[in-house]
């Protein structure tokens, strides 16, 4: 998986770091002395608590901290409003190792895409590809994924896995996207994962979305989409709603999914080594008539395993309850 997104936008147009939803928070030149010494005053208050319990942290994100403007910059307008606040680095020095810290705890840089069944991928939730201006895509079609208690624990572990390896590898790169909810019926409709998205999205992958278009969302998702934008009203102007009727107009045909009759590819193969439904079950502790019942309201049979292999069963590896069970209260800003 590593270097996966980097390979995809190999001989792309070079990718232009996006500073902002909003020209106005950049109130000081990218040259200047203030900027300058806050991202020096920032890395040197954050350094002094690093030191201080070293094992909180990942080496790799120490790394990026030293080496990275992007990764001080996505957390910096948050106080201020529209202007940068560059009279106090020790607020954003916080909440940058707060980040650092969550990442440790949630142990995100030890999940491996391998580790889950490779149904999850054969689904075709996800999907990624580079846009005709060069920007990387994130396909979601969410008219295929069911609600579903059992699963839904570990496609939260999944999508944190994908959004880091997204994330650390683009560099300060921000995505597009694409949000395909054609076909998701009523009782489908997952009020709990889109909060849990929009939450982690907004705490610890600041600014990681450049833009998000929504194709042909059905009534009863207006209230879902009203919530993301009552957490953060700066996501309006980043939202794009097409339809079957307007979809060629607002888009370039080359930049519209071929499964919505344009011409980008976007698929997300297996990656090699993932477990059968029925390995990850008894890896994961979970009996295998529910992961049986639950992947076949995908169209799948849980996959013959090899016997032979050791049959333990692994302490379920559930998300931190209190990450599942997200709330604004638990905001690192506070």
């Amino acid at each position: 998986m590593v270097g996966t997104i980097t390979k995809l936008c190999q001989n792309t147009r070079k990718f232009d770091i996006d500073r902002g939803d909003n020209p106005r928070e950049y109130v000081y030149a990218e040259d200047s002395p203030e900027l300058a010494q806050f991202f020096t005053d920032v890395r040197t208050y954050c350094m002094e608590k690093i030191k201080k319990d070293p094992e909180l942290f990942y080496p790799q994100d120490v790394e990026k901290l030293q080496r990275q403007e992007w990764m001080i910059r996505r957390f910096m307008t948050h106080h201020k409003g529209d202007k940068l606040d560059l009279e106090d680095p020790k607020k954003t020095a916080d909440v940058v190792i707060k980040m650092m810290m969550w990442k440790k705890k949630m142990k995100l840089r030890e999940m491996e895409p391998t580790a889950y069944p490779m149904e999850f991928f054969q689904i075709g939730i996800y999907g990624q590809a580079i846009m005709k201006s060069g920007e990387f895509l994130i396909h979601c079609n969410a008219g295929v994924y069911k609600k579903e208690s059992i699963l839904t624990p570990h496609i939260k572990e999944l999508v944190l896995c994908m959004m880091e390896r997204v994330d650390d590898e683009l560099d300060g790169r921000r995505v597009v996207i694409f949000a395909d909810m054609s076909g998701v019926p009523l009782r489908h409709a997952d009020i709990g994962i889109i909060y849990f998205l929009t939450l982690v999205a907004l705490n610890y992958y600041r600014r990681i979305v450049k833009r998000c278009i929504i194709y042909e969302a059905p009534w009863y998702m207006s209230p879902f989409i009203s919530l993301i934008l009552a957490i953060s009203p700066r996501y309006k102007a980043l939202l794009t709603k097409v339809d079957r009727h307007n979809l060629f107009d607002v888009l370039d045909p080359e930049d519209i999914p071929e499964s919505l009759g344009g011409k980008l590819r976007t698929t997300f193969p297996p990656p090699e080594g993932c477990p059968s439904g029925r390995e990850y079950a008894k890896r994961r502790g979970i009996p295998e008539k529910d992961l049986s019942k639950c992947l076949k309201l995908y169209g799948f049979k849980v996959g013959d395993a090899d016997d032979s292999r050791e049959n333990e069963k692994i302490e379920n590896n559930k998300l931190d309850e209190k990450m599942t069970n997200l709330t604004i209260e638990d905001s690192i800003y506070q």
